[in-house]
């Protein structure tokens, strides 16, 4: 009896070793989690780029009876029709027209 129980925890550990070794080899997807990245930016330089929407949630309470969710609506004309022209050597050029006051 002593000696068919030996034989039977033999098997079993030899089974839950290669079971846990299966699962600890398999569940590695280091290269599926990492985004890829974008190689053409093409699609980003000369081209321009205008700011149409800023909204928060929550949101923030600027001393009205509601918190204010939609901030491009608190900014002045001239704000919103700036716009951003990214070049191929990484840098940006603004266009940032103010009235006079």
């Amino acid at each position: 009896m002593k000696k068919l129980f030996r034989n039977y925890i033999g098997d079993v550990t030899l089974f839950l070793a290669a079971a846990m070794s299966l699962l600890f080899f398999t569940q590695c997807h280091k290269d599926k989690d990492k985004p890829t990245p974008v190689g053409n930016k093409s699609f980003l330089v000369g081209k321009k780029w205008q700011v149409k929407a800023i909204t928060v949630k929550p949101g923030i309470d600027v001393g009205e009876e509601e918190p204010v969710e939609d901030l491009f609506s608190l900014l002045d004309n001239c704000i919103k029709d700036n716009f951003t022209v990214f070049q191929a050597d990484g840098n940006g050029v603004e266009d940032i027209i103010y009235q006079a006051i």
